[in-house]
This record gives structure tokens, sequence and C-alpha cells, in this order.
């Protein structure tokens, strides 16, 4: 009886000692800037104009003890040369900040700005005041952790360039814009009742906007439509003669609205909750760095895009991707 006592003491000990250890909650928010306006904030990370703006992030779990180091690198490069350049607030055309570490730790949350490359070592406090780091202790620091060195490690300028600028190296896979087809039927130069026939509108508005130039008005009256397909809502949008100009095809997103036992529009091979690996497949050329764009790229959906052009400048579409499933299509058609 007295064993059993004193097992159950220890048990209750252990219990209670476990519960009383705080558990490590540390991570680190790594954000990067990529793009850059011609015109705005030296500090993109902290104007709403401009948030998300070309900024790359990831979340990132760390132990205490990175955070800690990070919090004494801060305090020490108060004691660093300070340099001429900087960043005060709301600066136009002053030294734009490049980087951004969130530190949270339990109840310890602070901000580090800092940039590393071959022109500038530097951290950059609250009041825009740049330190040089003669030593290379940021960047020492930062390998640290593998996660967050690989994330710094990575061309990212580079990569964007590469898929999105107008000097991009990748090419794009292009098809005829008649291969395009709902039902069947090609989309393409399709006025209002002609696809209404083919996709049975639930609703059909017209939009009027209005125009001043010279004191003179004008006015566009543009269609609209929606409609469900399966199991996605869709959205046309028509030009002022009526003629299909962008389609929309969205997930619906709450599972008890989306119908039993049935499939998603097809778009070019592609569906709505296909796996992005299908789409490496079909058009090996709009997708050959798609998994830069998962890592580096994602929109304010949290989704990342694969486009395919249409051949003689006929248009283009989007497919959205969001945790490596297929979650919007945009089909935009242009005509002379």
């Amino acid at each position: 009886m007295k064993h059993l006592l004193l097992l159950l003491f220890l048990i209750f000990q252990t219990c209670l000692l476990s519960q009383n250890k705080q558990k490590d909650d540390s991570y680190i928010i790594f954000s990067r800037v990529y793009e850059e306006p011609d015109d705005g904030p030296c500090n993109l990370f902290i104007h709403d104009e401009t948030s998300g703006f070309g900024i790359s992030s990831k979340k990132i779990k760390c132990t205490a003890s990175l955070i800690d180091d990070f919090k004494k690198l801060k305090e020490k490069s108060f004691k660093w040369k300070k340099v001429g350049d900087y960043c005060k607030k709301r600066c136009i055309g002053c030294l734009r900040i490049e980087n951004q570490l969130i530190l949270k730790s339990n109840t310890y949350l602070d901000t580090i700005y800092f940039n590393l490359d071959e022109y500038q070592k530097l951290i950059i406090d609250y009041n825009g005041d740049s330190f040089l780091d003669n030593n290379n202790e940021i960047y020492k620091t930062l390998s640290k952790n593998n996660e967050i060195k690989a994330f710094f490690d990575a061309p990212i300028k580079q990569y964007y360039d590469d898929i999105y600028s107008e000097d991009r190296t990748l090419l794009l896979d292009s098809i005829e814009v008649e291969k395009f087809k709902i039902n069947d039927s090609i989309v393409f130069a399709r006025n209002v009742n002609q696809l209404d026939s083919i996709i049975k509108f639930n609703s059909l508005t017209y939009i009027q906007t209005e125009d001043r130039f010279n004191n003179k008005f004008s006015f566009e009256k543009k269609p609209e439509a929606f409609n469900y397909y399966n199991n996605s809502y869709n959205n046309y949008y028509f030009n002022e003669k009526g003629i299909i100009e962008i389609i929309e095809i969205k997930m619906i997103e709450d599972e008890y609205e989306r119908y039993s036992n049935r499939g998603y529009i097809e778009i070019l091979g592609l569906k709505i909750d296909d796996n992005h690996s299908k789409i490496k497949k079909l058009f090996p050329n709009s997708s050959k760095y798609i998994d830069y764009s998962r890592l580096f790229f994602k929109n304010y959906k949290d989704q990342y895009v694969v486009e395919v052009k249409f051949l003689n400048n006929n248009g283009f579409v989007n497919y959205y991707y969001k945790d490596g499933f297929l979650n919007e299509i945009k089909i935009q058609f242009y005509y002379d």
C-alpha cells in the first residue's frame, strides 16, 4: 500500500511538472521584398497602401533561444557604426528596407528590419537609423536555423523576373482559343444570347458605367451573368458590344452548398480541385516554376498562379492554385 501511494505521488508530481513547463511556441515571420514600386515609402512593410506589394512571407517555427539570439543582436547593433543611409517615416527615395523579421516567443514580440547583400549589411531601427554590420553577424544568426537560411538564400528577385517580368525567361504554353470549350461549344467571341444557350445563366444583369471627357458624358452598358455549374460558381463579363470578355470560375467553398457526387467544369483538361501535378503534364512550360510560385509568390488569397496563353494574342487562362489544388480559373479574351 505504501509503495502504491508513493507511485501515485510520483505520477502526480510528474504531471504537475509537465503542466507547469511552458510550451515553446516561438516562431519568426520572415518577409522579403522582391518587387519594388517606382515611388513609395522606403518601408513597404508598415504602409497599408503598399501592404503585400511584392512581399514574400513565411512563418517559421524556431526555438526560444534563437529568438533570444536575435534580441541580443538587435541590442548589440545600436553600438555599431551608424551610417548615412536611412529610412525615415514616409520618406520617398530613401534607402529601401528589404527584409523584416517578426519575432514571437511566448509574451515577447519584436521586429527587426535589415538589408543584407553585397552592397549593404545593415540593421535599420524603428526611427530609420542604419547600423553597419562589419562582422556579418546578421547572416550568422540567420544561419542558425536551416529553414530561415534557405528562405533568405533563395534568389527570389531572380525567380520573380524569370516568371513575371516583361523580359522573363519563362516560355509560356500557347494554344488556339477555339480549343477552349464549354459543353463542347466554342466560347470565344460569343455574345450574351449565344452563351446563354450554351451555359444557361442563373442571372443576367446590365452594369452601366459613365465616363466624362471635356464635359461630355458617355455611357456604356455591359452585361454581367452568373450561374452555378456543378460544384463551382461562375461569373461572365461582357464588353460594350455584348461579347464575352472575362470568365471567372471559382470553387464553392462551403461544402454544404456543393452538389454531391458531381464534378467540376473542365477548362482545357483541368478542373477545380485538380492536383497541380496535372498541369505540369499538360502545360510543362507554363508550370516550370510552379514550385517557386508556391513558395514565394502567393497572392492575398494564398493562391499561386500558372498562365497559359491563347495564340494570336487572343487572351490567356490563369489557373490559381491553393495548397497544391486548383482553386480558381480566370479566362480573359482579347479582340482586335
